[in-house]
């Protein structure tokens, strides 16, 4: 999913660190990656058996830019489920479903999270 924000002169560096802080509070690994116009924030997660990674990316400058995130591709799980059920392989869609609700609800958060976040450092950049 990806959201675009216009006019709003945020400090794109910031924003990636409230980010990050944003994750590393739900325990996950995170490594950041910064080039001229985009910053990419790679993150996992791992507890048990149960493994996940996003990747986050924001692109453009303080008063227009773009965040993407990317995550497991959860439309695969919906399209095997039968076949794996089929075959007596449902345990593999059931560990599935819990890594994608963990996707699902942390997607979530993530929003919300960044719909707060934004107006609240807006004016912060170096645009004008």
């Amino acid at each position: 999913m990806q959201t675009r924000w216009e006019g709003r002169n945020v400090d794109l560096e910031l924003l990636s660190m409230k980010i990050i802080e944003f994750l590393e509070r739900k325990n996950f690994d995170v490594v950041n990656q910064v080039s001229e116009k985009t910053i990419e924030i790679v993150s996992s997660y791992s507890e048990g058996d149960t493994y996940v990674s996003f990747v986050i990316r924001i692109e453009g400058d303080s008063n227009d830019f773009k965040v993407d995130l990317k995550g497991p591709e959860s439309e695969r799980i919906r399209f095997f489920s039968p076949f794996l059920e089929m075959v007596g392989m449902g345990f593999l869609f059931s560990k599935k479903v819990k890594v994608f609700d963990l996707c699902q609800k942390l997607e979530d958060e993530f929003w919300v999270f960044l719909d707060e976040i934004v107006p609240s450092i807006s004016g912060s950049g170096s645009g004008s």
